[in-house]
């Protein structure tokens, strides 16, 4: 609008996945600091909260879903925990929704980088021992932790066999994430 403002969130916003046609789903809920507008600017921000998860299955789903797809929708809500201060007025109790349309990790299709590998011995297990060092960029605006990550290699549309992190795999939104 026309004139400065400050927005802050008394509680904490709801974060729901549209899957779909279906039913939206309570992913979980997020504290949120205050955000500060520009008269005839708006405000742009980026902010870390601490996320608290709803349910662990849905969220998994979701996961799987955000790693796999183009794109998203979620919605973030609040019902009645917005207040905003300008032109010298407080407004309490607000409700809000807001929706968007995220990008997903494409299952992270031409987003992988084997920048060196080895073959430094024959595995006990039989065939032959891989060792690599790659880049796997990360095309979402969401970032994520998994406790691994494996991948089956090609070269040519040849399968050389499975490829796993070695411990926590770690993709920044829009980064990149060596292994």
């Amino acid at each position: 609008g026309p004139m400065a403002a400050n927005i802050s969130f008394a509680q904490p916003l709801s974060v729901f996945w549209k899957k779909g046609t279906e039913a939206e789903i309570l992913l979980g809920t997020v504290a949120m600091d205050a955000i500060q507008t520009q008269p005839n600017i708006g405000a742009q921000f980026n902010v870390s909260g601490h996320f608290a998860i709803a349910d662990s299955q849905s969220m998994g789903e979701f996961a799987a879903y955000l790693i796999n797809s183009d794109e998203f929708m979620w919605d973030i809500v609040s019902q009645g925990g917005v207040n905003v201060d300008a032109i010298g007025y407080v407004f309490t109790g607000i409700n809000m929704t807001k929706s968007g349309t995220l990008k997903g990790a494409q299952g992270f299709k031409d987003c992988v980088a084997i920048h060196s590998f080895d073959l430094p011995a024959n595995d006990p297990a039989g065939g032959i021992q891989l060792i690599a060092q790659t880049e796997i960029r990360n095309p979402s605006q969401v970032g994520f932790v998994l406790s691994g990550a494996a991948f089956e290699s090609f070269f040519d549309n040849t399968l050389l066999g499975p490829l796993a992190s070695a411990g926590n795999a770690v993709f920044p939104a829009q980064g990149t994430s060596n292994m």
